[in-house]
């Protein structure tokens, strides 16, 4: 039997065609045009099914997982709210399974690759395990025996909206000192900017006039020169997610956490001997103790990896 596992993002849609042992036969990627609207979306995506279909020369194709960036209801198929895609109350599932007579199987896309870095870079398994994602956002996923927990609506899972600032700044979602909109890279941008309108100088001005948004990169950069605005800005963020992290220790007792994401992949080696020692201090010593912190390994593969472990225990 063969799968398709796709990840579909607001800016690019990965996907492989896989054998039933998981290994990637065929890999392509498509612009999601969604600034073009829906039907532009469908039409790429639909045309990358087609192309990875193409590609399967012995067998049957038994199912298809996807990852998309929103509110997810598994059990329809039916993506409540994606904010970087036109997709209110969007039958994605559904529309899938009439054009392609197949098995499909829809998740959030941090929930799909936590499952995807939960089954292939662990070194040694896990059978209850925590993926944190960090980026623009900060998303996450939770496996409980063996199993994604997903919630009774289908979008447990959103880790980067627990609260660890009642008086914080105030988060995209409404609410006030989350996660996200402390140590996610969207709430380092929001200090940084407040500290430069207070007069504070800092080398990373330069990037956020240029790119108008802040990039890892020139973050990184600015740290190592030992910036003050931008080494005070991000300890403080990972400060802020050690706090989250030892909430979610205490909670879930993991026996793994594993941390991804742009800003980890350019500033975990700074970030997580920060939150590792964060967590520590609130986190109840008996279980901190036992558990593993681990970077994510896969990248962007994490994605599809997911989307075929989706597919695949979907249809079992």
């Amino acid at each position: 039997m063969s799968y398709i596992g796709i990840d579909l993002g607001g800016t690019k849609i990965l996907g492989a065609l896989f054998d039933d042992k998981g290994t990637v036969i065929y890999k392509n990627k498509k612009k999601t045009k969604a600034k073009n609207g829906i039907k532009a979306v469908e039409e790429q995506l639909f045309s990358l099914i087609d192309d990875l279909m193409g590609k399967n020369e012995k067998d049957e194709i038994k199912a298809i997982g996807i990852g998309v960036p929103g509110l997810v209801d598994v059990k329809t198929g039916t993506v409540k709210f994606a904010p970087n895609i036109a997709m209110d109350n969007y039958p994605i599932g559904n529309l899938i399974r009439e054009k392609y007579k197949i098995n499909v199987f829809v998740g959030n896309d941090v929930n799909v690759g936590t499952l995807g870095e939960w089954r292939y870079s662990l070194e040694d398994k896990a059978n209850n395990f925590i993926g944190i994602f960090v980026g623009t956002g900060i998303g996450g996923g939770i496996i409980i025996d063996n199993k994604l927990y997903t919630g009774s609506g289908g979008v447990a899972g959103e880790l980067g909206h627990m609260t660890v600032d009642s008086n914080g700044a105030i988060c995209g979602c409404g609410s006030r000192g989350c996660l996200e909109a402390v140590a996610s890279k969207t709430g380092i941008q929001a200090e940084i900017l407040a500290r430069i309108k207070r007069g504070e100088s800092t080398d990373i001005k330069e990037s956020l006039e240029k790119e108008g948004i802040l990039k890892s990169g020139p973050l990184k950069a600015a740290y190592d020169k030992g910036d003050i605005v931008v080494v005070e800005t991000v300890e403080r963020a990972a400060k802020y997610f050690g706090v989250g992290v030892a909430n979610l220790i205490n909670i879930f007792d993991p026996e793994a956490i594993v941390f991804g994401g742009g800003v980890i992949e350019e500033l975990g080696d700074v970030i997580l001997p920060i939150v590792k020692e964060e967590a520590s201090r609130y986190a109840m010593r008996s279980i901190f103790e036992n558990v593993k912190f681990r970077k994510a390994q896969l990248g962007d593969d994490a994605g599809i990896m997911g989307a075929f472990v989706l597919a695949q225990e979907g249809v079992k």
